[in-house]
């Protein structure tokens, strides 16, 4: 019988607003390397923060998509999508090569790292799947498998609490799971095609990306449930939290935008137009940045989260510095 795979697996690999002013931008973010996975031609783009500049590809997977970095021993996880592959791959950032590779389930898609408990959970987006992957970060192998809903697709981990929310798109949904017993204690409606998960340690709260309600759900995860609705762009995909501020930062792929929004009201501030379908997003809130990729626009955008205004694009297409381009996904910062 035929394999279907989810819409927005596919989509990973199709290329197809006013801004903000509060005070004068930062200073360049020092000393930071930002890596870019690039679903289109399976490399991963590292960038030079302070001189926004390509200086080093790295060959991963095929589709490379989530992106998650352990600070704690220097590496990124790449999870590499392609049903052929279904792998975690490991990349120690010191030297830049492969450390291991973990095989997982069907469509991979994103990656949480729990690095107090030495734990990685992976979302399995094919529909013939349903779950997360639970991953033992000591010996880079599969420890657990726990059942979720309808093509699951983002997921945040509130570390106090020891739960784990996963989107599930295909349904609307999110799964709350106990991370000491890895079992789904609750499930939470919310709108139409999730996407993206944030967890602010701020507010203590939950933040979902509805990509066809264009809307964020701000999730209690006390007591599991939705307790507000924001209303942002077009097509929202991912979330990014800014701690120094309490904002959050909300790529909208259709109307290739960031929404910024107030964490402590929940009000949208304003918008800052970036570059064509932005989908990934990372807050550096102790430099003052914030990074987006343009999927189709196969581009970096730089914001200044001080002044809330591009300052930088770093193209991904072909130059002398970065010879491979390719749908731009996630993005990290270390």
């Amino acid at each position: 019988m035929k394999k279907s795979y989810p819409f927005f697996v596919l989509l990973v690999f199709s290329l197809s607003a006013a801004s903000l002013s509060f005070s004068e931008p930062a200073v360049k973010a020092e000393g930071k390397l930002v890596y870019v996975s690039n679903s289109g031609n399976s490399m991963l783009s590292v960038i030079n923060a302070s001189k926004s500049e390509v200086v080093n590809t790295i060959k991963v997977g095929l589709w490379p998509a989530g992106l998650a970095v352990d600070s704690a021993t220097g590496m990124l996880y790449v999870v590499n999508s392609s049903p052929s592959e279904n792998k975690v791959m490991v990349i120690d950032l010191k030297s830049g090569s492969e450390a291991a590779s973990i095989k997982v389930g069907t469509g991979p898609m994103h990656i949480a790292i729990n690095s107090a408990a030495r734990k990685g959970y992976v979302t399995n987006t094919d529909n013939s799947n349903n779950t997360v992957s639970v991953i033992d970060l000591e010996k880079n192998v599969v420890t657990d498998t726990i059942k979720v809903g309808k093509e699951p697709f983002g997921l945040a981990i509130d570390p106090g609490r020891k739960k784990l929310f996963v989107v599930n798109s295909g349904e609307g949904t999110v799964s709350v799971i106990d991370l000491n017993k890895n079992t789904v204690i609750a499930t939470i409606p919310v709108g139409d095609v999730p996407i993206g998960a944030a967890f602010s340690p701020v507010t203590g709260r939950i933040y979902v990306a509805n990509h066809n309600s264009n809307s964020v759900s701000v999730i209690d995860p006390e007591k599991n449930k939705v307790i507000e609705n924001i209303e942002v762009g077009e097509a929202p995909w991912y979330i990014g939290v800014d701690t120094l501020h309490n904002r959050l930062y909300v790529p909208s792929r259709g109307s290739h935008l960031v929404s910024v929004v107030d964490a402590s009201s929940n009000k949208v501030l304003g918008s800052i137009k970036v570059g064509r379908e932005p989908l990934g997003i990372a807050v550096d809130s102790g430099n003052k940045r914030a990074y987006v990729t343009n999927h189709s626009g196969i581009s970096l955008s730089v914001i200044d989260t001080e002044s809330n205004t591009v300052i930088s694009t770093v193209s991904l297409s072909l130059t002398p510095n970065s010879p491979y381009a390719g749908s731009p996904w996630d993005v990290v910062v270390e």
